[in-house]
């Protein structure tokens, strides 16, 4: 314990002043992500806009499933802006959006552009794909994208 406590001193002093880091980053560094299950994020998610022969909605809870505890942080701290579902649910009490108690999905119809988060809303904007493949390499090029406007 107190090696710990010697170790989280020096970083605090010397680490942190040179990087940019959120309080949501420490604790990752630290503790790595929060322990989340796909059943749990799969029981949030509201799509919204999408046909009904879509194949988003169809293929997305098997994937999440398929997906490691850091694939599945990463994926909410893009919608949510936090690596874990809070112990209070998702209601984000910064928006009176009626929709922040579920991770929205919304549909948009230009197929051209990558997945794009709104996190304050908790939600995806995203084209419908055919196959998980697409669907994987977009979301990785959007995730890419955000990370380098941060």
């Amino acid at each position: 314990m107190y090696r710990t406590l010697i170790l989280l001193d020096v970083f605090l002093k010397y680490m942190v002043p040179q990087v940019k880091l959120t309080g949501d980053d420490l604790q990752i560094a630290l503790q790595g992500y929060p322990c989340v299950s796909a059943a749990e994020i799969c029981s949030h998610i509201r799509f919204s806009g999408f046909a009904a022969d879509a194949k988003l909605p169809e293929f997305l809870p098997d994937l999440l499933k398929r997906m490691s505890n850091m694939q599945l942080g990463t994926l909410l701290t893009f919608m949510t802006g936090q690596p874990g579902i809070p112990s209070g649910g998702l209601k984000n009490p910064n928006t009176d959006w009626p929709y922040t108690d579920k991770l929205t999905i919304f549909c948009t119809t230009d197929e051209n552009k990558l997945p794009t988060s709104h996190p304050h809303f908790y939600a995806l904007e995203t084209p419908d794909y055919e196959d998980t493949k697409g669907f994987l390499e977009a979301l990785e090029k959007g995730l890419l994208l955000a990370e380098s406007v941060h």
